[in-house]
């Protein structure tokens, strides 16, 4: 069973919780994400906006003196660089004129020129470069569809983590569905545990607490069921032809090896008369053909579909409402 989005026209993914199966539609949990971050990231900026507001109506006068104190630091840290530049090429200057000769006048008439040149030059790279680095930033806020693609991507991760588990869980109902609706037809062409596993869920679903035996060394007995401090031992017996003696006599063994109440015998066939006389006289419940289709009647839904079956595990009330 598959269930779509009617809006995306895609087959939406599964979360288990409990017993039950949610369906999610991975677009739009992202889509709705993401609003939910924009407005609140549009309610944070509009809360800046107006702060700041109010700051700089309170605080004009600080700004004032924030703008004369960067005029004044500008000049004094270009007078600096400036300064401290043209010495640098003042001395460098004047060694070279000691070395190759010439008019030391011209060094120092350009010496102001360069003093200034450099004391602009400089604050204004360090300013440039404080912009360029917020444009990076402001380059590396991803765009609506960017953070959509990646909430996407985010939210197929972790679906393809919960769909392993309602796969095995499917499994699971499929296996009980198989159950419920198999008729006589079925179980006779089931093996000796298959029909054991039937006998097994069957009992369940009535109500008895069940015990599987060893596969090997059961002492005659397949299942012990217990209902009420009433314990039985069961013997299943999935036969072609008629029960023998031999299987009523294994089950009243059975029974007081493993501390049973009462012995019970189970077949999709039918019994010799021996095996009917040795069960009255052992007092070994027997049920045949006939009583096991009438004892299946009892948890048998034969006119249900499988997607109808699963359909009743699905919680449609929490669509797209999980976290994940």
């Amino acid at each position: 069973m598959y269930v779509r989005c009617k809006k995306h026209d895609e087959v939406m993914h599964e979360i288990l919780e409990g017993e039950s199966i949610i369906p999610f539609c991975i677009s739009c949990i992202a889509e709705k994400r993401v609003e939910e971050r924009l407005r609140e990231e549009a309610l944070i900026e509009s809360q800046k906006v107006s702060l700041t507001f109010k700051f700089l109506v309170h605080k004009a006068a600080d700004v004032l003196l924030n703008i004369v104190n960067f005029i004044f630091a500008f000049l004094i840290i270009g007078s600096m660089c400036g300064l401290v530049a043209g010495f640098a090429v003042l001395f460098i200057g004047g060694i070279l004129i000691e070395l190759i000769g010439g008019d030391s006048t011209v060094l120092g008439d350009n010496l102001i020129v360069i003093c200034v040149t450099l004391g602009i030059i400089i604050p204004l790279a360090f300013i440039l470069k404080m912009k360029h680095s917020k444009k990076k930033e402001d380059n590396l806020k991803l765009n609506p569809l960017d953070r959509l693609q990646l909430e996407i991507d985010r939210i197929s991760n972790s679906a393809t983590y919960h769909h392993t588990h309602v796969a095995r869980y499917k499994n699971q109902l499929r296996k009980e569905y198989e159950f419920i609706t198999a008729g006589i037809d079925k179980i006779d062409i089931m093996s000796g545990l298959e029909f054991e596993d039937y006998i097994s869920f069957f009992f369940e679903e009535l109500g008895y607490k069940v015990v599987r035996t060893p596969t090997t060394g059961d002492e005659g007995i397949d299942l012990i069921i217990d209902k009420n401090g009433l314990r039985v031992g069961v013997q299943c017996k999935r036969y072609n032809g008629k029960v023998s003696v031999s299987a009523i006599q294994e089950a009243y063994a059975g029974k007081d090896m493993h501390d049973c109440d009462e012995a019970l015998v189970v077949t999709n066939s039918l019994y010799t008369a021996p095996a009917i006389k040795m069960a009255e006289k052992l007092n070994v419940a027997l049920w045949n053909r006939n009583d096991l289709i009438r004892e299946l009647m009892q948890v048998r839904t034969p006119e249900i579909s499988w997607n109808e079956f699963v359909k009743n595990y699905y919680n449609f009330k929490k669509v797209n409402k999980v976290s994940i």
